[in-house]
C-alpha cells in the first residue's frame, strides 16, 4: 500500500528475514489473528475527511489533521502488520506484535469516523482513551502510554489547535517520560525508538505539518536501524542474531510512514477496518443459539 511495504523491506536488517523467523511466531494462528483484528462494521472503511497532501504546509495542527494523520498511519500499519508479527523476537517470539498494535488503535480509528472533531485536545483525548481501553500486549501498552502522555501534554496548552513548534514541545515532554511505561525498560526497543524520534524531531527546524512528519519519520528510521546492536539480553544481541529489527519499533515507524505517504499523496487506503466477529455482526441467530447449547 503506497510506499509502506518498501519502507518495511528497507528497515528490516536482512533480505528475506521476514520469511525466515519466526515463521509467524509461536503464538496466534492466521485464523485467530484475522478474528482479533476484525472490528469494523458493515459500513466498511471510511475515506479520509481531508486530503493530507493539501494541508502539508499548515503551520498549525488541529483535531481533524491529527485524526487523519493517525488514520493514515494506522492504514500503513494495518496493511503491514504481518511483517511486524514475523520479526517478533522480544520479549516473547509469539508472532503477535503487529496484531496487538492494530487491536490497540483500531477502535481509535473507528472513533475518528467521517467527521473528526476540529478541536485537537478533544481528538487527542478520543484517540488516547480508545488506545488505553484496547491496549493489547507490550507494544499496545507502549502505544497507549505514548498517546495518553501526548494527549495530556497537548491538553495543558488549552488550545483548539497548536502551532507546530508547540506540538514539538509536547513531543519533547513525552520523550522525557517514555521510560516510565515499563518497570525494566530496555534500549533497542519501541520505547527507546519513540524517545529518540520525539527528541530528534523536537530539536529539528519543524515549521509545518510536512516538515514535522518527515523529521519524525527520518529520526524513527535511523533509531530503528540501531535496535539490533542496542538490545542485549543475557549478554546476547538477540535481534542481531536473528537478523531483524525490533518489531514494536518497526510498527511505530510504519505509523509514521503512513503519515508521510498520505502527505505525499501516495498512500492507498483500501480496506483497513475488517468486519468484526462479535455477536452483533452475526446475522444467523440460530448459529449463536447452537453455540450456546454446545456449552451447556
Amino acid at each position: 500500500m503506497g510506499n509502506c511495504l518498501t519502507c518495511c523491506q528497507a528497515c528490516c536488517c536482512g533480505p528475506g528475514d521476514s520469511d525466515s523467523y519466526p515463521g509467524g511466531g509461536y503464538g496466534q494462528s492466521k485464523e485467530l489473528r484475522a478474528i482479533l483484528v476484525g472490528g469494523g462494521d458493515a459500513q466498511g472503511s471510511p475515506p479520509p475527511s481531508l486530503n493530507l497532501a493539501t494541508v502539508k504546509a499548515r503551520t498549525e495542527l488541529d483535531g481533524q489533521v491529527w485524526a487523519e494523520l493517525i488514520r493514515a498511519g494506522f492504514v500503513c500499519l494495518y496493511h503491514n502488520k504481518e511483517l511486524c508479527n514475523k520479526i517478533n523476537v522480544f520479549p516473547v517470539p509469539d508472532g503477535d506484535t503487529g496484531t496487538n498494535m492494530v487491536i490497540t488503535l483500531r477502535n481509535a480509528v473507528k472513533a475518528i469516523g467521517t467527521d473528526p472533531d476540529s478541536d485537537v485536545v478533544k481528538m487527542m483525548q478520543t484517540i488516547a482513551g480508545q488506545a488505553a481501553l484496547n491496549a493489547q500486549g507490550n507494544s499496545g501498552t507502549i502505544f497507549s502510554f505514548t498517546f495518553t502522555k501526548l494527549s495530556a501534554a497537548v491538553a495543558a496548552k488549552s488550545k483548539p489547535s497548536l502551532a507546530i513548534a508547540e506540538l514539538a514541545e509536547c513531543l519533547k515532554e513525552v520523550a522525557a517520560g517514555m521510560t516510565e511505561a515499563m518497570s525494566n525498560p530496555f534500549p533497542g526497543t519501541m520505547l527507546s525508538v519513540i524517545t529518540d524520534t520525539f527528541n530528534a524531531a523536537s530539536a529539528s527546524d519543524v515549521k509545518d505539518v510536512e516538515t514535522l512528519v518527515i523529521a519524525l519519520l527520518n529520526a524513527g528510521k535511523a533509531s530503528l536501524l540501531k535496535t539490533p546492536d542496542q538490545l542485549v539480553v543475557n549478554g546476547k544481541k538477540i535481534l542481531k542474531d536473528r537478523g531483524v529489527v525490533d518489531s514494536g519499533a518497526q510498527g511505530f515507524v510504519l505509523l509514521l510512514q503512513g503519515m508521510a505517504d498520505a502527505i505525499a499523496g501516495t498512500l492507498e487506503y483500501g480496506e483497513y477496518l475488517e468486519v468484526g466477529t462479535g455477536w452483533q455482526n452475526i446475522s444467523d441467530v440460530n448459529t449463536v443459539q447452537s453455540c450456546t447449547q454446545l456449552r451447556t
